[in-house]
């Protein structure tokens, strides 16, 4: 059996629980929180501020430009 974790945003909740209940074979497990490993973030932190400047694009630049290559609202 494979595993899928899925995001999706709050209004949807109750709709995709609903879809997922409907497949007998499968089970749900509700994860609230995201877990990082504390390895990981440590490391993002470092490369965070290691950066020059020049080196890094703002986020809205970077959604914006994701928005529009899979075309997305």
């Amino acid at each position: 059996m494979r595993q899928l974790t899925v995001s999706f945003p709050d209004n949807l909740y109750d709709t995709v629980i609903e879809i997922i209940n409907k497949f007998p074979m499968a089970t749900f497990v509700e994860n609230k929180k995201e877990e990082i490993p504390e390895w990981i973030d440590e490391l993002v932190q470092k490369r965070i501020s290691n950066l020059k400047e020049g080196e890094s694009t703002d986020y809205d630049f970077n959604l914006k430009l994701v928005k529009k290559e899979f075309r997305l609202r």
